[in-house]
């Protein structure tokens, strides 16, 4: 029997940025929601059964809060401008 070696998977680092990245995540408060600051925007996740909801590409969020299961929402940007 032969014995393999895992090897990880090679890292693109040229697309490295411009794949999407979670920056912030947070639940409403009730648990019910998750919403997700990426550098592309933000997702609003439902969490039983787990599904998205909502999105919004709109440019790197830093921070995204979502008020119980209304559409509240406060949105921190970057400061970068796209």
């Amino acid at each position: 029997m032969e014995s393999t070696l895992f090897a990880p998977p090679m890292i693109d680092v040229e697309n490295l940025s411009k794949k999407e990245q979670v920056m912030y995540f947070s639940f409403n408060q009730d648990n019910s929601c998750m919403a997700v600051g990426t550098t592309r925007g933000f997702r609003i996740y439902q969490c039983f059964p787990f599904q998205l909801v909502s999105w919004g590409d709109i440019g790197p969020v830093r921070i995204v809060e979502m008020q119980y299961t209304t559409n509240i929402l406060a949105i921190v940007g970057d400061g970068e401008n796209q």
